[in-house]
């Protein structure tokens, strides 16, 4: 009779179980690591345009000076492919860029310039701010109304969406009690 010695390892059977259960999990957990990457990817965005919109409320107060938000879009009411953040010396809302690369008075000054949004989101507004948004000097908003941003992200659900409010002193915020929170084109 051979004296056969236990070798430490896994049988066959044992690894089968671990990967059936390994599997199992990754099927799980998969659909929700997604939801988590889409809902990091629009909050980022939404942060993006509140933080445009705070700057540009910022430098306004700073400066002194009417500075405006345009977007780079030609159509009306649509932002999603970016925009420009500029001094708007004239107070005419349109962005004369001057050969000089200082903000010197008297001449419109880009602050700065966001690109576009990510394939497939989009980002619209109501009538207030179909073309622009300018802040007075005060900090408060050229239009004396507000206006609403709905941010979509690709997918055409209403409830993947967020809704940044300006009130009418210019002050730019997240709308969470929205319901549904905006809807998406």
């Amino acid at each position: 009779m051979h004296n056969r010695k236990s070798l430490p390892g896994f049988t066959l059977v044992e690894l089968m179980v671990t990967l059936a259960v390994a599997s199992i999990l990754v099927g799980i957990a998969t659909p929700s690591f997604q939801t988590m990457i889409s809902n990091s990817r629009l909050t980022g965005a939404t942060n993006e345009l509140i933080g445009a919109l705070s700057f540009a409320r910022s430098e306004a107060v700073k400066r002194g000076i009417q500075v405006t938000i345009l977007r780079k879009d030609s159509n009306s009411a649509v932002w999603e492919s970016g925009w420009d953040i500029f001094v708007d010396a004239d107070g005419d809302n349109t962005f004369i860029p001057d050969v000089a690369t200082q903000c010197l008075p008297n001449q419109d000054c880009l602050l700065r310039s966001h690109e576009a949004l990510p394939a497939g989101y989009t980002l619209r507004t109501g009538n207030s701010y179909d073309d622009r948004a300018t802040y007075l000097p005060n900090g408060l908003s050229w239009t004396p109304i507000g206006d609403t941003f709905t941010l979509c992200d690709g997918s055409h659900d209403d409830n993947q969406s967020r809704r940044i409010v300006i009130s009418p002193m210019g002050r730019a915020r997240i709308d969470p009690l929205a319901a549904p929170p905006g809807t998406c084109p």
